[in-house]
């Protein structure tokens, strides 16, 4: 099966909040999507990141994986940063995740956020820990883009 980097705000900004429990607003929410296309054509999301809450200076990343899949790949990873950093321009990408969810924070750490704050009694779990990373913070920035990587590339 091939792997293809999908920006379709419509078909994986859906995806991703189903998957999360989040809000999609049409228009309002950016989206990078994954697909895995079988020898018949046939396509599923299989990773998403949706961006939310863009203000020029930060943007709100959630991410969302289909288990038993291998979906953490480079070029996804390549592709969502340089959306965030290059085309939207931010300085900073912040990632909200309740307390409880260690599985989130390790993920997130594992990227390269950085812990920047702890609110209490601000998400149903708890506290709500805000990770962030910066431009300068970013690992994801230099990696290439295979060809054919890109949905609609060949």
């Amino acid at each position: 099966m091939r792997k293809k980097v999908l920006l379709d705000h419509t078909r994986v900004g859906p995806w991703v909040a189903e998957k999360l429990g989040a809000c999609w607003v049409p228009g309002v929410t950016s989206s990078i999507g994954l697909v895995e296309i079988a020898e018949d054509g046939t396509e599923r999301i299989i990773a998403g990141a949706m961006f939310s809450d863009f203000n020029h200076a930060s943007i709100q990343v959630h991410i969302a994986g289909e288990q038993g899949t291998n979906w953490l790949t480079r070029p996804f990873l390549g592709f969502c940063f340089k959306y965030a950093f290059d085309q939207a321009g931010v300085s900073k990408i912040l990632s909200f995740i309740g307390s409880k969810n260690e599985a989130s924070f390790r993920f997130c750490s594992h990227l390269g956020f950085k812990l920047e704050a702890r609110l209490e009694s601000a998400h149903p779990d708890g506290a709500l820990l805000i990770y962030s990373m910066t431009r300068g913070q970013c690992r994801w920035l230099d990696l290439p883009t295979p060809k054919g990587a890109l949905y609609g590339q060949e």
